[in-house]
């Protein structure tokens, strides 16, 4: 496999991670993305949480130009998921 994202982001590049097909599993695609950057690097130390969580977030929004996307502050758009620790039920909460 040949997954070069922690090659990418280590040099510079703007790489956001998002979703565009069936499922729209956003935390699906950083996880895949996360264990796909570990197999490539050979090391669990490739694809942190907070490369990867800001690769979804604040990489998107810049990629699209949009510095109101990607946080959540005073001013800034949110859409932004709970999830039930236990459970299997999820909700998108959407604000603007």
């Amino acid at each position: 496999v040949s997954f070069p994202y922690g090659r990418f982001a280590g040099a510079g590049i703007n790489t956001g991670i998002g979703t565009d097909s069936h499922g729209m599993d956003l935390i699906g695609e950083i996880r895949v993305t996360g264990l796909l950057s570990k197999q490539y690097a050979n090391t669990a130390h490739a694809g942190t949480a907070y490369d990867l969580l800001r690769a979804a977030t604040l990489a998107g929004a810049n990629a699209l130009g949009r510095a109101d996307l990607g946080r959540l502050e005073a001013g800034a758009k949110a859409d932004y998921r709970t999830h039930e620790a236990l459970g299997q039920r999820d909700q998108i909460v959407r604000h603007s």
